[in-house]
């Protein structure tokens, strides 16, 4: 019964090993007829390409033969009329430097509107963080406060240069920037608190 078994088994086998081969054996000549066909396209389509090369290599040479033509009138125009030429190239150039001047002017003066934008918003903020420390009792450098007065803003430097009244207990005085030599009492607002700093010069 066990041999029963193995000849099936064998012949089964030998079977599907039989489809497989015809299966390749199909597509292989199906494969090959394909490519032929292919190719041969391929080839007339080379032959067309030919022709299309040879008249556009015509094309690019009578170009070249009308570049040397063009180029000889040039050269010829140039030595009469170089100075018309020149000039013309000169108010061009004037004129592109104005727009550029122009540009650069309306430029510096929306810079300065911008400037003058940002001053203002960087006071009202200084005004109402000033405002709210007064409201919430806070304390600023040690136990003094500051009644708002003025401040100027230095864009280089990002400081803020203070004047005003302060109160230390029950005393006030009016505090300002020093001399003639540029130092005076700075300011900078950092983490939502104000630390004091001295420096010698905006």
């Amino acid at each position: 019964m066990d041999n029963n078994r193995d000849l099936d088994l064998d012949s089964i086998i030998a079977e599907v090993k039989a489809q497989y081969e015809d299966i390749a054996n199909r597509s292989r000549a199906e494969a090959e007829a394909w490519y032929q066909n292919k190719f041969q396209k391929l080839q007339i389509i080379a032959a067309g390409h030919g022709d299309d090369l040879k008249t556009i290599k015509n094309e690019i040479r009578e170009l070249n033969q009308l570049i040397n033509r063009v180029r000889a009138e040039i050269d010829q125009l140039s030595k009469t009329s170089g100075q018309l030429a020149l000039k013309d190239a000169r108010v061009k150039l004037s004129d592109l430097q104005q727009a550029i001047q122009n540009s650069k002017d309306e430029l510096a003066r929306l810079l300065r509107d911008y400037q003058e934008l940002m001053n203002v918003k960087l006071a009202l903020d200084i005004e109402i963080a000033t405002y709210r420390m007064l409201l919430e009792g806070e304390e600023c450098s040690g136990d003094e406060q500051l009644i708002y007065h003025e401040w100027r803003w230095s864009s280089e430097q990002w400081w803020i240069w203070s004047e005003g009244w302060w109160r230390r207990g029950r005393q006030w005085c009016w505090r300002q920037p020093g001399p003639d030599n540029g130092r005076g009492w700075c300011w900078r607002l950092w983490y939502k608190q104000w630390d004091h700093y001295w420096r010698e010069q905006l």
